[in-house]
């Protein structure tokens, strides 16, 4: 007995009965022997599909592994860049203490020179006038440095108490060589107006001329007389002679 193969419309490829006429799934009429097909052409497309979604699955799997790959790249710049900054941000506060303790090495190599001239000055003291001067202009240097560098108000205390220690001494040193000229004046000339010691002293300021006169008179220093009617200064020359020896033998003993 022979097997009986099953028969498909040749239009859609429906399943068909040997008594039908139609094809009962897309109406068409059956016209002469139905092709008889083993693997019918409808389900060609399904094939097709079933292809193209595997593809599809395929190229979302191959997205997704782009993504990740992608998002890890990123992750990793986003990790080298925090670290290049912590890096940077290390360097630079470095570099910033490095900066303030040279900063403070300064300030205090500067005070030390401060300190050491301030020390100094003491033992300067039998030094010219000249020189004298030339130590409060470094002093008064050392003073703008100081208000410059903001230190201590007590530090620049120090500075303008030596600056005017050295200002008395020289104030006393030039009264006391003024005294001196104005004793040798007196064992020389008997009488002389202020105009005319002025001109021998080279004191120019006659007011402070005649107040250092009468000071000296006071003190015994000078041996004169002062009339100020006048304005004459008589001398006692043989009386200003003995003064000025005894002040030299003085300074010898």
């Amino acid at each position: 007995m022979s097997e009986k193969k099953d028969k498909f419309c040749r239009f859609c490829g429906a399943l068909l009965k040997p008594h039908w006429g139609f094809c009962t799934s897309c109406g068409q009429k059956i016209i002469g022997k139905p092709k008889v097909e083993e693997i019918p052409e409808v389900q060609k497309p399904k094939k097709e599909r079933i292809e193209k979604t595997d593809l599809e699955e395929i190229e979302k799997i191959k997205r997704e592994k782009q993504k990740t790959e992608r998002e890890r790249i990123e992750q990793e710049k986003i990790v080298k860049e925090r670290q290049e900054k912590e890096i940077k941000e290390r360097e630079e506060r470095e570099k910033i203490k490095q900066e303030e303790l040279k900063e403070r090495i300064r300030i205090e190599n500067l005070k030390n020179e401060i300190n050491n001239f301030l020390d100094l000055i003491q033992f300067k003291e039998s030094k010219t006038k000249s020189n004298l001067e030339k130590d409060i202009e470094k002093l008064k240097e050392y003073r703008t440095i100081s208000f410059k560098e903001s230190f201590s108000l007590r530090f620049i205390n120090t500075i303008d108490s030596k600056i005017s220690n050295i200002n008395r001494f020289i104030e006393k040193s030039e009264i006391q060589e003024k005294k001196k000229i104005l004793m040798e004046i007196g064992t020389k000339f008997k009488r002389l107006r202020i105009d005319e010691l002025s001109e021998q002293s080279g004191i120019k300021d006659k007011e402070f001329l005649i107040e250092m006169i009468l000071s000296m008179i006071d003190k015994l220093e000078l041996y004169a007389e002062y009339i100020p009617r006048r304005k004459l200064v008589l001398f006692n020359i043989m009386a200003n002679i003995n003064e000025k020896k005894k002040l030299s033998d003085a300074i010898k003993d």
